[in-house]
Parts: structure tokens; sequence; C-alpha cells
């Protein structure tokens, strides 16, 4: 059965007045704490949400949902509650700083994306970041032979290149950020990407500063001397 607004509405306000309580939230935490601490109701319910991500119904429903106005407010302020208890902070505190946790987050992520289609769907809304906007600036005023496909446009296994190419698709460029790629080998990712049949050129958003450069850099590459 399914609720009317009204209906709806009147169940909120009734949960809002419930968690005001400190005893009522207490006693829901407490559970919550018990139910996630048993390792067999965690893989219950990780059994349970595999399968239903499983059917491309649910999917669909899930990676095209978007959220009202209202419902991004009421969410927003049932987290400024819960952030404003310290119990709450530390409980959220010590479950994240488990490696464990972490390992399992990861290891269900990366069967979702395993599938092409999730794949595509969570990343079809992605605009280019300030560095990716840079480089179509660059391509179309240098007339470069790339186009932005970040979006989940074009997928090679299980990654999502930045740029291929408009004359030959096989060359791609990746636009690299210092703060999100310190400490990673581009050359790890483009020998993914060549054993797969693409040649790859990453270039390091600080370089985006030095057009010049660049621009002699991308079209070597593209000519095959790169």
């Amino acid at each position: 059965m399914k609720h009317t607004k009204d209906v709806r509405k009147r169940i909120g306000e009734a949960s809002k007045k419930r968690w005001l309580n400190s005893d009522y939230r207490k006693n829901i935490t407490n559970k919550l704490v018990l139910y996630y601490s048993d390792s067999e109701h965690v893989e219950e319910a990780s059994v349970v949400a595999k399968k239903r991500w499983q059917s491309p119904g649910y999917r669909d429903k899930m990676v095209g949902r978007k959220r009202t106005p209202e419902t991004t407010q009421r969410i927003r302020e049932g987290l400024k509650i819960s952030c404003a208890n310290p119990d709450y902070r530390q409980k959220m505190k010590s479950i994240q700083s488990d490696p464990e946790y972490g390992k399992r987050i990861g290891n269900v992520m990366k069967e979702y994306w395993k599938d092409p289609e999730f794949a595509r769907k969570v990343l079809h809304r992605r605009t280019p970041s300030g560095p990716e906007q840079s480089f179509i600036t660059l391509c179309e005023e240098h007339n470069l032979p790339y186009r932005f496909v970040g979006n989940g446009e074009l997928l090679i296994g299980r990654k999502n290149p930045d740029f291929v190419g408009t004359q030959d698709e096989h060359k791609l460029v990746e636009i690299w950020g210092e703060h999100f790629k310190l400490g990673r080998d581009p050359q790890d990712l483009i020998s993914f990407y060549n054993v797969r049949g693409y040649d790859c050129l990453v270039i390091w958003a600080s370089e985006l500063s030095h057009q010049e450069q660049v621009i002699v850099k991308v079209r070597k590459f593209s000519e095959g001397e790169g």
C-alpha cells in the first residue's frame, strides 16, 4: 500500500519528534551497533543488497533517481542532528577507521563497477573538471583532435578515459590533478591502456599553465612521436 502525501508528511513529523528524544536516539543507536557488530547480519544484508542490484529495474531506479529539494533538506536536517551527537560522531569515526570496513566497501563497489551499465549511468552526469575544461578550450582554439568522453561515454576495461582522439580513436589523453593522483605512477595507467590496444598521454594539471608546451606535446603524441 502506498501512503498519500499527507500521511507521509505526518509520519515524517512524528519521526522527527521521536528522534529529538535522547533516550529514543540512544536506543536506536544501540540496536544499530548490535546489528552491525554481528558479522552474520552484515553478511545477510550484503547478500540481499547484491541480489537487489542484479535486477536491471532496481539499478535503473536507484541510479537514475533524483531527490526532491524537500527530501534533500530533510536528509540535511537529519545529518545535522546526528552529527551534533558526540556519541554518533565517535561511533562513525570508529567504524570508518576500521581497515575491514574499508575493504568491505571497496569489494562491494568493485562488484558494482564491473557492470558497464552501472558505470555509464553513474558517470553520465559528470561534467569536465577545471583542468579538463582548460584542455577542452585548448583543443578548440588550436584544433587539437580530442573530445571529452569522461562522462562515461567510453569505457575501456573498467576505466573511463578523459579524452579520445577524433582522428584516431585509439589515442587517449588523461588529465591528472596532483591533489588526487599524487604518488601514483602514470605509467601504470598507460600500460593498462597499451595492453588493450590504446596509446595514452597523461598530462598533469599543472602543465596546463604552460600552454605552448602542452600543445607541442599533444601534437607529437598525435603524430606518433611521443
